[in-house]
């Protein structure tokens, strides 16, 4: 009786295995498949030949953040420029405007002290400029580039 429920036991593991074993390999492909032969296009078809994954990759664009205070001058020419902006760089660069009253916890995470701040991440999110007061258009154009804009 007892060797019989250690078999069962055994073949109920072994069951779980087998299972665990195919699901991982029904869930993650091969590491040398070929992903880009399943890409699809902008309207969810699907692309007529392989792509190279080269090509495929998207555009990444850098993203600049505006921490704000509604009622401070520096704050409020900021956030005029980062809607100019945002209309001028569409799909070239994101533009975000936070006010930092409404969101303290954000202004916690990036430590500000004063309004505005500016801040531009890169297309792989790194901070490759932040700076306290004032950044007019011509020069965060150029941060932008510098981050990878097109």
């Amino acid at each position: 009786m007892q060797n019989r429920n250690f078999l069962l036991f055994l073949v109920l593991i072994g069951v779980i295995v087998v299972a665990g074993v195919l699901f991982i390999n029904k869930v993650a492909p091969p590491a040398d498949t070929d992903l880009s032969s399943s890409l699809q296009t902008e309207a969810g078809q699907e692309a007529s030949e392989p792509v190279p994954t080269t090509i495929a990759r998207k555009y990444a664009p850098p993203t600049a953040i505006n921490l704000y205070r509604m009622g401070d001058g520096e704050s409020e020419l900021a956030l005029f420029t980062f809607k100019e902006m945002a209309k001028k760089y569409k799909g070239r660069a994101f533009f975000q405007n936070i006010d930092v009253e409404k969101k303290p916890e954000i202004a916690s995470f990036y430590k500000v002290e004063s309004v505005p701040v500016i801040i531009i991440k890169s297309s792989s999110k790194k901070i490759v400029f932040r700076r306290a007061g004032y950044v007019d258009e011509e020069e965060l154009a150029r941060r932008l580039r510098a981050a990878g804009m097109r």
